[in-house]
């Protein structure tokens, strides 16, 4: 979510500008977390744009120009899908962080997990990042990777979990980074170092992913 300018840009003025809270909020606007995503969360979120702007447009008509409403349209949407489909409350710990306790940390995870438990089409939910160092502080995010049973109307069924688990966040004001895949391999764009807390893995997939790893 952060910005880090690499390279070349490192220390110029190009490289301040992109580390401030205005450009790191324009582009966690602009991507949304897509380049993180699987085709069919991308889909999913490309699916609310459109049903959104549309709905928006069925309203504007006749009120604006075409190419006003239509502009318009678009840009609420994508804000509306940012904000709901999005990780709102990880952007804000690098904006206007929201403390939160480990009680709430453990509260979640465990509403998150009984609500996993109920989805035929997820086989496993693991959670990363600090909670799995053993170092959570009160500005830290929940990093979980949810995999589904291999299939596409499972992927489909993931991608839709994980946008509910989204916007129960925000209306939670919880920072949640939460990404789903069918596809194990999905899980060693994770940092080397971190064995996640593994909440359930009804195949053994995930489990043995980092057995394999430990040998």
């Amino acid at each position: 979510m952060k910005s880090k300018p690499q390279g070349k840009l490192e220390g110029t003025i190009a490289g301040n500008i992109l580390k401030t809270r205005l450009a790191v909020i324009t582009a966690n606007w602009v991507f949304q977390g897509m380049r993180y995503m699987t085709f069919y969360e991308i889909g999913l979120k490309m699916l609310l744009n459109s049903v959104i702007a549309f709905l928006l447009l069925f309203f504007l008509l006749g009120k604006v120009p075409v190419l006003s409403a239509i502009i318009i349209a678009i840009i609420i949407a994508h804000t509306i899908n940012w904000i709901i489909n999005g990780h709102f409350f990880v952007l804000m710990r690098y904006v206007a962080p929201v403390p939160k306790t480990e009680q709430e940390f453990e509260s979640f995870i465990g509403k998150m997990m009984a609500a996993a438990l109920k989805w035929e089409s997820i086989d496993s939910v693991a959670i990363y990042g600090s909670y799995c160092r053993g170092n959570l502080h009160e500005y830290s995010d929940l990093d979980v990777r949810v995999v589904t049973h291999t299939g596409y109307f499972n992927a489909i069924k993931g991608a839709l979990f994980c946008f509910l688990q989204r916007a129960i966040a925000f209306f939670s004001i919880f920072p949640l980074d939460i990404y789903c895949t069918d596809k194990i391999s999905f899980l060693k764009r994770m940092r080397d170092d971190e064995r996640p807390v593994i909440l359930f893995d009804h195949s053994g997939r995930t489990s043995n992913l980092y057995d394999l790893d430990k040998e």
